[in-house]
Parts: structure tokens; C-alpha cells; sequence
């Protein structure tokens, strides 16, 4: 073996990372694996999810004998950070307030969501492997095509888990990676004692190779989804990519040697297009390092995990002449889909001087997308979805290695709205109103009503619309909580809205507002995100629209809470909490939803005494007896509040 490889195998086997603890265990070996008690308004002192505003601000986890009042401690410490010098501050002192109020309410019902998470930490993180030790060839073979179904099962629910949130009760999950890897160890020893005197060894053998693909896992797809690559003016073109994978393999021993890992990010074919057309960038080699971690009964467990951070596109050699002499043509690297190709090489040796066995596999990530600007997210975004979804929906396991293929059966409305209201769920923590999905499936049925094609593309346009504004909720976690409450209607038809407020206003005689995200049907791309609201007045029988100033939005959500509680809002001070005609409290006061947001900290921070501050991009236009456009952006003048 060279110098350098033996370098290698002594680092594997004497240095490792060591992470404490139940919770960070979990965290790191099921990044997005939750149980169903933390969704819900204090789900962002949960779970880890992607905002670099709000994410590492409020994540608290889940300690050992976690208490409510260790998270109200907390929530104070956050208080006393926050400070007038950036609006984000003012949201999330709102976010502060709300769940501090929650948590004071609710100090039982949060202790026992507390607990039952503990529960099931223990579970997940346990070692109750209690499959037997094969007796015979035979029943090592047996056991290897269950092992093989488990493990296949478990590499699908981490696919699907990256956008979107499934309990353990829907997923057909049948082991944790604590005893997979206990059980191929088991097996490794068995092979490696059976193959050498065994007659059917031939046979023995492409059951340990599929013992080797079973054994390594990518837990981290690549993270973001999108990315904007550098310059191309500059070498090298690059774009941070976060993506993680695991080998259940024991390299302590000389039984197993696994090279470093080479990486090639590829472009994924567009239907129809030979893939030997496409663009490969091979990237730097990858180390394997040793975590080590902690299970629940309180052993520790080594996991060996390589890691890469950014790809790096390096023109190939053999791009052609033109290409060369030419320096108006620049390389084009987006708006692409991607996907990171981990080519491994796994070499068993057998005692008694029987010939080692080299084995090479590639085990491929889901999809992200690269752009060169953030223009082009939404649209790419959309792809990336519905070809991360095709990519494991119905995954079967065809050839005599346990390979996983693709079935190429269309995708159904149904599915992708299924997995819409998953997505929605993963990004924001809470559950969608009985009104959001619904309203979702009603657009994206339109878009194919009597129309040829693929299901996919002719709903790309309003699927990336939806994707986007459940992200814009995502970026204003805010919003999620005022959604929960019903001060907020998300994702909603704006006219069933005006129908609504008429009804309600012909009831009551009072003023009543709505406040909703932009219309689908009326944007004409994802730029045109916005938190809108729908007001008709006292004496008045046409709805107006308004529009929350985009570019300050966290500060004009503040100064709308103050002005409600100080009684300067009086056009908006009863608000719809919902649409759905079945619920029959449709009207309620705008300032029992403001009190649970506001506190001396935020009217501190909160710049809601500026005489002429304008919370609207588009305003009421006295002069104007026309209905202005709901989902317009002209134009910021005097606020109407």
C-alpha cells in the first residue's frame, strides 16, 4: 500500500469528531427527520431548517431533561440581543413575544411535547437489532435480500425527506442506520469466513457487493437546492454546495479499505437529449473522516462521513477550437440542473491469502440547480422539485446488485399537490390552512384542464409561484406564526376573499380587512411575492387593495402591530381569520392577534412614531373611484393607517 494511503487509513482509524448527545446525533445522522409533536408555532426552537436570519437565532434543540422554562430562559436571552440597528431584529422580536406567550400558556402542553420527543430519540437512536445470526449459506443469502429492501427503503425516505416532512408512520422505513450498520458488520464477518471455502462463492460474492452498495448512505442532499455560481470572468467558477455521505463500512480493521471518494457533478439530461452531449466537472477528491457518536443506551458508535462544500467547474480539456479563440464565448454553467456523482471503491481482504476483492460503485444525489444570478431561482427551482420528486417516487431495486432504477410512470396532480402540502410543512413548521391546499390543487388543475402534454411542464409556470411563496413565508417565519393564528390567510384566492369580506361587512356594518399573499393567477413571475391586504370599508361597497412595502417588510409587520394596539389602524381593526365557508367565526378583532406580538421591547426597536411612515407600496387612491389592482405594485404614497 503507498505511503499516502496508509496515511490515510491511520487518520480513519485514530482520529474522529466526537458529538454528544442524543439530539445532535440524530441531528446529524437524520438532518431532516423530525417527529410529528415539533410542528407546530414553536418549531423553530426545534428543528434545524434553512434561514440565515432566523435558523441558528431561535434553535435551541432538544437537551437532555429539557424543561419549558429552560426555553423561556432562552427566549429572554434572545430578547436581550435584539437592537434597533436592522429590521430583522423587529421580526423577530414579534417571533420572541409570540412564543414566549405560547410557552407561558402552555408550560404542561409544551413539557409533554418535550418528553415525547425524548421518546422518541431513544427509539431512533436505539440498537435493537433482532434479526439472528444466519446458520447457513442459505439463510446469510435470505437475510441479505431483506437487508437489501431495508436499506433501499431507508436510502428512499432520506430522498424523500429533503423537501418534505414525513412522519415515521407514513414512510416504509423498517431500520435506523444505528442497526444497518450493526447487521452488515455482522454479515461482513460471515462473508468474509464463507466466501473463501464456500462453493458458492461466485454467488457469496455479489451478495457482499451488494452488501457494499447497502452501506453507504447520502444524509445530506445537496443543500441549498439552488445556488449562484461566481463569476465566470474569473477561474475558477465555483458554488457552494453542502452535501454529506456516510459509509456504515468499519475501516478500524485492514478488512476494508475505501479509497478517498472523487465526486463528478454532471449536468442531468433534459428529455430527449443524448447524454454524452453533456458537461462533467470532476472535482477534488474527498477524505473520509470519523464521527463518532453517541446512541441510547449510551455507547458510542463511529460512522465514517466525507463532506463537500463547493464544486468547483473546471473547463475540460477538450472543449473545441472555437471555444479557445474565441473570447466573447463564455462557458455556461446556468441555469443547469445538477446532480454530484460519488464514485467509491471499496476493497475487501480475506484472510488466508485468499485474492482481495475490489468492488467500485457510484451513488448519486438528488438534483440542485445552478444560476448565475437570482433572477432565475424560482423558475429552476421548480424543475428541481418535480425532478426530486420523479427521483424517488417509485424507486425499485431491478438488477442482481440491489442498483436502484427509475420507474418513468407520469406524475398526477394529486401527487404533486400531496407533496406541495409536505413542502409547505418542511419549510415553514406548521400546517397549512384548511383553504391553502385546496386553493393550490384548483390552480394547478386549471393549468392542465384540457391541455396536452406532461403534467410537469404544464404546470411549471404556477408551481414555481407556489414553491416561491411558501418560501417567502420560509424567509418571514413571522408569517408562519401569523398564519397558525389566523391573522395571516397565506396562499388564497384573492376574489373568494372579496366574497367573503362582502358577506361578512353586509353582516356586521363594520370595516373589515384580510391580509393574504399576492394571487397566483395575477403574478406574473415570482418578483411579484408580496403580502397583500383586502379592505372594505365602513359605508363603502368595493373592496380596496394594499400592498406591504417589500423592501422593509419586517419593520411595516411591526409598525401594523402598534398601530392596531394604539388605535390609529381603525380601517383594519376587525380582520377575516379565514375562508373557509364551514367555519362560522369568519370576523374578529385585529388587536386580539396583535397583543400576542407586541411588548415594550419591540415599540423600543420599532420605528412606529415616524409621522409619514408608509406601510404600503400600493396605496388607496382617494381621487379614484376605480378598483385598484389587488396584486399591483405602484407607486408608495401616505399610508392609510
Amino acid at each position: 500500500m503507498p505511503k499516502g494511503r496508509q496515511s490515510d487509513a491511520y487518520l480513519q482509524r485514530h482520529t474522529s469528531t466526537i458529538i454528544p448527545g442524543l439530539w445532535p446525533s440524530h441531528q446529524f445522522l437524520a438532518p431532516n427527520e423530525y417527529p410529528p409533536e415539533v410542528i407546530g408555532i414553536y418549531s423553530y426552537l426545534l428543528r434545524c431548517y434553512d434561514n440565515e436570519h432566523f435558523a441558528k437565532f431561535f434553535y435551541y434543540g432538544v437537551k437532555p431533561n429539557a424543561q419549558t422554562k429552560d426555553f423561556l430562559a432562552y427566549l429572554n436571552d434572545c430578547e436581550r440581543t435584539l437592537s434597533d440597528k436592522n429590521q430583522v431584529d423587529i421580526e423577530r422580536c414579534m417571533i420572541v413575544n409570540r412564543l414566549r406567550q405560547y410557552l407561558e400558556q402552555n408550560r404542561e402542553q409544551f413539557q409533554s411535547i418535550l418528553n415525547r420527543i425524548q421518546e422518541y430519540l431513544h427509539l431512533y437512536m436505539s440498537e435493537n437489532l433482532t434479526v439472528t445470526s444466519p446458520q447457513t449459506v442459505a439463510e446469510l443469502q435470505q437475510q441479505g435480500e431483506q437487508q437489501n429492501e431495508c436499506a433501499l427503503a431507508l436510502d428512499q425516505v432520506y430522498r424523500m425527506r429533503r423537501f418534505q416532512f414525513y412522519a415515521d408512520s407514513e414512510v416504509r422505513k423498517k431500520i435506523n442506520l444505528i442497526d444497518l450498520q450493526s447487521w452488515i458488520s455482522s454479515h461482513l464477518q460471515l462473508f468474509l469466513c464463507n466466501i473463501p471455502q464456500s462453493p458458492a462463492h461466485e454467488q457469496l460474492t455479489q451478495q457482499l457487493k451488494i452488501l457494499i452498495n447497502n452501506s453507504f448512505f447520502i444524509i445530506q442532499h445537496p443543500s441549498p437546492p439552488i445556488a449562484t455560481h461566481s463569476t465566470t470572468t474569473k477561474e475558477p467558477v465555483t458554488a457552494k454546495i453542502h452535501c454529506r455521505i456516510l459509509s456504515l463500512l468499519d475501516t478500524s480493521t485492514t478488512q476494508i479499505t475505501i479509497d478517498n471518494i472523487t465526486p463528478i457533478v454532471r449536468v442531468l439530461p433534459t428529455p430527449n437529449q443524448p447524454e454524452e452531449t453533456l458537461q462533467v466537472y470532476p472535482q477534488q477528491p474527498l477524505t473520509w473522516e470519523t464521527f463518532t457518536l453517541t446512541t441510547a443506551l449510551n455507547n458510542r458508535r463511529n460512522f465514517n462521513c466525507a463532506k463537500i462544500s463547493k464544486i468547483i467547474f473546471r473547463q475540460l480539456p477538450d472543449r473545441s477550437e472555437k471555444q479557445k479563440v474565441s473570447k466573447e464565448i463564455k462557458p455556461h454553467y446556468a441555469p443547469l440542473v445538477y446532480c454530484i456523482d460519488f464514485n467509491i471503491v471499496v476493497t475487501v481482504h480475506f484472510p488466508d491469502g485468499f485474492s482481495s476483492i475490489q468492488h467500485s460503485l457510484t451513488v448519486q444525489s438528488a438534483p440542485f440547480g445552478i444560476v448565475s444570478n437570482t433572477s432565475q431561482d424560482g423558475d429552476l427551482f421548480a424543475k428541481v422539485f418535480i425532478q426530486d420528486l420523479k427521483s424517488w417516487r417509485s424507486v425499485v431495486p431491478t438488477s442482481n446488485l440491489g442498483i436502484p432504477s427509475l420507474m418513468t410512470a407520469d406524475l398526477t396532480i394529486d401527487e404533486i399537490v400531496n407533496c406541495i402540502r409536505r413542502y409547505f410543512i418542511h419549510q415553514t413548521g406548521i400546517n397549512p390552512k384548511s383553504w391553502v391546499i385546496p386553493y393550490i390543487a384548483k390552480m394547478l388543475n386549471t393549468d392542465c384542464h384540457n391541455k396536452s402534454g406532461s403534467i410537469e411542464n404544464l404546470c411549471q409556470a404556477s408551481l414555481a409561484k407556489i414553491l416561491g411563496q411558501i418560501n417567502f413565508i420560509a424567509e418571514h417565519p413571522v408569517l408562519s406564526l401569523f398564519h397558525s393564528d389566523g391573522l395571516f390567510l397565506g396562499l388564497c384566492d384573492s376574489n373568494t376573499v372579496d366574497n367573503i369580506l362582502h358577506q361578512v361587512h353586509e353582516l356586521y356594518k363594520v370595516s373589515v380587512c384580510a391580509i393574504r399573499l399576492s394571487e397566483l393567477s395575477r403574478m406574473k413571475n415570482v418578483k411579484d411575492i408580496g403580502v397583500r391586504a383586502n379592505l372594505i370599508e365602513s359605508g363603502s361597497t368595493n373592496p380596496r387593495y394594499y400592498a406591504f412595502d417589500g423592501a422593509k417588510l419586517s419593520c411595516m409587520l411591526g409598525v401594523f402591530i402598534i398601530r392596531i394596539l394604539l388605535g390609529e389602524a381603525a380601517r383594519f381593526e376587525n380582520i377575516l381569520t379565514t375562508v373557509d365557508a364551514k367555519d362560522h367565526n369568519l370576523l374578529d378583532h385585529t388587536a386580539n392577534y396583535a397583543n400576542l406580538y407586541d411588548s415594550e421591547k419591540l415599540r423600543l426597536i420599532c420605528p412606529y412614531r415616524e409621522r409619514y411612515l408608509s406601510l404600503w407600496e400600493c396605496p388607496h387612491n382617494e381621487e379614484n373611484n376605480e378598483l385598484n389592482d389587488p396584486d399591483s405594485s405602484l407607486p408608495s404614497g401616505l399610508s392609510p393607517v
